[in-house]
């Protein structure tokens, strides 16, 4: 591959991200076509698991939020724990195929089932305190 197709492949890449279609040249250049062209930047493939979608978009938000950022009735420990909280949720949702899924598959089903509860405290604490992520 010389150095101009390696600039396109990382374009590519970097714009239409990291599915099972990976390999398919043919509907990577689809959707980054799509992402091109659309102001939202997504396409369609973003609709395959809107969970997995969505979750990373929130996750990257809260975690640019930072630590104690937002207004809450808690304290700034606990509302720092709810958010650590929160995080780690949407983490696990959106990055549940990564590596670390891979590890925590390895892992007993007990750890497997109590990283799932805490996922799904996360996403709840989400939905409780949504109206507190604000600057």
């Amino acid at each position: 591959m010389n150095k101009s197709e390696q600039i396109k492949d990382w374009f590519v890449r970097k714009l239409v991200g990291h599915r099972d279609w990976e390999n398919d040249p043919d509907r990577r250049v689809e959707f980054f076509a799509e992402r091109c062209s659309n102001i939202e930047t997504w396409d369609s493939s973003d609709l395959w698991d809107l969970r997995v979608s969505l979750a990373q978009t929130i996750y990257k938000r809260l975690e640019a939020f930072g630590d104690g950022m937002g207004h809450s009735y808690l304290s700034g420990e606990e509302w720092t724990e709810v958010l650590y909280k929160m995080r780690f949720g949407f983490w696990f949702y959106g990055w549940e195929q990564s590596k670390a899924w891979t590890e925590f598959v390895n892992s007993s089903p007990e750890s497997i089932q109590e990283l799932w509860t805490r996922a799904d405290e996360g996403t709840s604490l989400f939905g409780e305190h949504f109206g507190n992520l604000w600057t």
